[in-house]
């Protein structure tokens, strides 16, 4: 029930009343007045204002390692051949993932030029579009600020900004299945337009296993499977997903290039379904580039990516046992799918953003503590803001009277290979190498003041505005994100082979020969800015399709052996290695090549040159 016009407290609850208006009513005359235009006008305004942000950010830093260098390296390679179908590394087929986030990426170089910004603004628009599908969800489940609210939440979650700032396929497959749960709310809302819901459900399943594999398939299926397995009352509805409509659908945009990748490349489809897919399910059976972090780390995790709005889940949680149960709006196959994409997490190889295309159910769960019906204490929102506000002034008291900590703390960065997850990429920098940093603490501590203590103020007044209260931390989380991308910039020596790339390219000649000490992945930065192909030393080879299937790209992994004999050879040849290495190598190198020199050190490694 909701009350106007007269305070009262009852269970931490604080409210207004005169008059007495059943929710059901509530919503009813809200309907009633909504206007559907202005609705689809705010939503276009969060999806402009997101793609203004996240594409006002992708132009830095330059290109990091793994992920993000094997998609931008292949699009280079695509653009160079000509070929828009076929992805390649070093000139080697790229087997591991399917190829629409090649043609958004594509699509974007070929109209604003092979560059870092161009690269990455594909990312933005579907991060952007990811944020659009949450708050439509929010709308139809409950209305136009639920959704708003829910849909800046989701842009401004630290973990959301800093897993779709660099490039990889989950913003891609968080919209399509995000996508694909919101036309099966809509079909089970609107009976007469049920067929067509449901075939955009799986239009939505095809664009999903396009964008990163056949989970972006699985997941929604298992979705639906769940719900009426759970919801009796909508089995019946429910049903009409299966349609044989759906499915040849999904096969007409589907198949057409994996059938294509099997006419060109026999045993494509066993070792990309096998290995690349199947691998992941069964925890491990085949090599894989990447270690899984354990279970408990992943779920903690997401305390800090939910950050700072999981701050107001006690608020929250208390705002949802208020809301009413209304079964024209199927909030349980909301929270079914959240749960069915961490128990099936839960049982394979994880890495830390593997739930994110569940991440949106989070901020349409979380939006509800700042909805005008909830009726929440004050102190559940004048805490978590006072922790934010604490927290700025923590910041600033150390930039400004601590950091000589800093500057006496030892210098030290981890290998690459030792930073390939979120808590190894932090854990691994040290003390004293956070010092540049020190700006970015300061201006990101007067941030925090600022917009805890504005949300603060707007949550204590004797009416609180929330709404407002909400727009302040985003206002804030918008500053804080920005700053980090400043941060990216300064690490960007530490994960991304750049510069080394480009002092290389200005002092080889076009014979020159260039070979990199361990795994492509993690030296993959090398395949967009390098203009000579890489041979690996110490690399695993059979990962590679080429050398393990069609028996070719052998040539490109040297043992020592086959490296000395380059490196004695007249030909110039440029050594990539790491600190932690260097002193291993030294002496062979330059025992067999006396003219040999450090021509450029870059982060944590270091470029040699025989000649």
């Amino acid at each position: 029930m909701v009350m106007r016009d007269a305070h009262f407290h009852a269970n931490g609850a604080e409210t207004t009343a005169q008059e007495v208006v059943t929710a059901p009513e509530t919503q009813q005359r809200r309907s009633a007045v909504r206007s559907p235009w202005r609705d689809h006008a705010l939503g276009l305004i969060i999806f402009l204002l997101a793609i203004l942000f996240y594409a006002g950010n992708a132009s830095q830093p330059v290109i990091f390692d793994d992920n993000e260098g094997l998609y931008a390296g292949a699009v280079r390679e695509m653009t160079q051949r000509g070929d828009w179908l076929l992805p390649t590394n070093n000139g080697l087929p790229r087997i591991q993932k399917p190829p629409l986030t090649y043609w958004a990426m594509l699509g974007s170089v070929s109209l604003f030029g092979m560059n870092e910004w161009a690269i990455r603004l594909p990312n933005a628009i579907f991060t952007a579009a990811w944020v659009y599908v949450t708050f439509l969800i929010g709308l139809r489940l409950r209305d136009a600020t639920h959704g708003m609210v829910a849909a800046g939440i989701l842009a401004t979650m630290i973990g959301v900004f800093v897993f779709t700032h660099l490039v990889q396929p989950e913003p891609f497959l968080a919209t399509f299945i995000s996508l694909s749960v919101y036309a099966v709310i809509a079909a089970l809302q609107e009976p007469a337009r049920r067929r067509g819901w449901y075939l955009l459900a799986w239009v939505s399943l095809a664009l999903g296993a396009l964008s990163k594999g056949l989970h972006g398939a699985a997941w929604p299926i298992a979705i639906v499977l769940a719900a009426m397995a759970l919801m009796p009352s909508r089995r019946a509805a429910l049903k009409g997903f299966f349609h044989w409509s759906g499915l040849v659908v999904f096969l007409a945009l589907v198949a057409p290039w994996y059938l294509y990748m099997e006419a060109r490349l026999p045993g494509f489809l066993q070792a990309h379904f096998l290995r690349e897919q199947v691998s992941a399910a069964i925890d491990g059976r085949f090599d894989r580039e990447t270690l899984s972090i354990p279970i408990w780390m992943f779920y903690l995790q997401h305390g800090i990516f939910f950050s700072p709005w999981v701050l107001f889940a006690p608020a929250a949680f208390v705002a949802w046992r208020q809301y009413p149960a209304d079964k024209s709006r199927p909030w349980k196959l909301v929270w079914l799918w959240m749960a069915v994409t961490f128990l099936t997490l839960s049982f394979s190889n994880l890495q830390d953003y593997y739930a994110m295309t569940s991440w949106g159910v989070a901020a349409l769960w979380l939006a509800a503590a700042f909805h005008p019906e909830a009726r929440v204490s004050r102190w559940f929102y004048l805490v978590p803001c006072l922790v934010l506000a604490a927290a700025g002034t923590g910041l600033l008291i150390f930039a400004f009277f601590f950091k000589g900590i800093l500057a006496q703390g030892s210098h030290y960065i981890a290998p690459i290979a030792e930073r390939d997850t979120f808590a190894n990429a932090l854990g691994g920098i040290s003390l004293g190498a956070w010092q540049e940093f020190l700006p970015l603490m300061k201006t990101a501590g007067a941030a925090l003041v600022l917009g805890g203590g504005s949300a603060m103020w707007w949550s204590g007044r004797a009416k609180p505005a929330r709404a407002t209260a909400c727009a302040a931390l985003t206002l804030t989380m918008v500053v804080l994100c920005s700053l980090s991308t400043v941060g990216f910039r300064i690490m960007g020596p530490n994960f991304s082979l750049a510069e080394a790339a480009r002092a290389i390219n200005a002092a080889a000649t076009p014979e020159a020969t260039v070979a990199c000490e361990g795994a492509p992945h993690q030296s993959s930065s090398l395949l967009f800015y390098l203009d000579h192909r890489v041979h690996w030393v110490n690399a695993p080879s059979q990962r590679e399709f080429a050398v393990r299937v069609m028996q070719q790209g052998q040539e490109l992994y040297w043992n020592d052996e086959s490296f000395l004999s380059a490196w004695e050879s007249p030909r110039q040849v440029f050594f990539i290695v790491e600190d932690t290495r260097l002193a291993a190598w030294k002496d062979k190198l330059f025992r067999h090549a006396p003219a040999a020199r450090v021509l450029y050190h870059n982060g944590t490694r270091n470029v040699l040159v025989n000649h």
